[in-house]
């Protein structure tokens, strides 16, 4: 097995994040961090659907969401294309938008791909826009149904794996 895998499952362990049993939606963009996710939980064989969603103001999307939809067939895990209709284009806004249309899913668990590149990014914009203690905590490893399993792993391990 490969170190990227064994370091999702450790941490997947470690952190609670998942029982063996559970029904795990993964949010797959497509780009590296969620397409090694999902290579991963498909190594482990956890029992897996692919979400992937549509925001809507990008022409191109539409490819993302082919190979999205590809990769999901190369899995053996079903495809759930999703069109979310977010407010404003900021990230927040997209965001928000894209774990409404997420948390509306069957599954026991969502997983997003954030990593450790994106926990500093976190803290650091919060840090600029002036945030006390509290709000430096960063990225939970959990909150409700959504867990982020790769919040250990760096871009660098991500890029690696693939």
């Amino acid at each position: 097995m490969h170190g990227f895998v064994q370091k999702v499952s450790r941490r997947i362990r470690e952190k609670g994040l998942i029982q063996p049993t559970e029904h795990v939606v993964l949010a797959v963009s497509g780009g590296p961090d969620s397409v090694s996710m999902a290579r991963a939980f498909a190594s482990l064989r956890y029992r897996i659907s692919i979400a992937w969603v549509d925001h809507g103001h990008r022409p191109s999307a539409r490819l993302d969401g082919e190979l999205v939809a590809r990769l999901a067939a190369s899995l053996n895990a079903p495809f759930i294309s999703l069109r979310a209709s977010p407010t404003s284009v900021s990230e927040a806004g997209l965001r928000d938008a894209r774990y409404a249309e997420l948390s509306a899913l069957e599954g026991d668990c969502i997983a997003p791909a954030r990593t450790a590149n994106d926990q500093a990014e976190t803290v650091l914009m919060r840090m600029i826009r002036g945030s006390g203690i509290s709000g430096l905590s960063g990225i939970p490893d959990r909150r409700g149904r959504f867990v982020r399993p790769l919040l250990g792993m760096t871009r660098k391990d991500v890029l690696a794996y693939l």
